[in-house]
């Protein structure tokens, strides 16, 4: 799985908890995977526990709703935060050694797949190179 994939799954959910029930494994994987891509643990646990309320009535919805809506941003922001710190940290590499294959080591295996582009504080995924 990769951040964004893990972002986007999140961000759906948002989206469709007052349609179905969110609380799935597929949702749970994505926060399992983001919780090392955060600085703030709490807002993991705090979208968890938003996932296990009562989400079979209006006011249950609706209130799961309003607090995913709340932490989601949150989330999203601290992983750019976190991503863009071990970014930095690479390119201060690179400048002490100025060898190419800096990071390479680090790399998620499909790396050259997915190309990550910060739109409007909103992450987008492309395909290609």
């Amino acid at each position: 799985m990769t951040v964004l994939k893990a972002l986007a799954i999140l961000e759906a959910a948002v989206l469709e908890c007052k349609k179905r029930n969110i609380n799935t494994l597929e949702v749970r994987d994505a926060l399992n995977f983001l919780e090392s891509h955060t600085q703030a643990p709490w807002l993991i646990l705090q979208y968890r526990n938003a996932l296990d309320r009562d989400w079979t009535t209006d006011v249950g919805r609706e209130g799961q709703q309003q607090v995913l809506r709340a932490t989601f941003p949150s989330i999203r922001s601290s992983v750019k935060e976190l991503l863009g710190k071990q970014i930095d940290a690479l390119a201060q590499r690179f400048v002490v050694s100025q060898d190419t294959r800096v990071g390479e080591e680090n790399r998620a295996p499909g790396y050259g797949i997915y190309k990550a582009r910060v739109s409007r504080g909103v992450f987008v995924e492309r395909s290609g190179r």
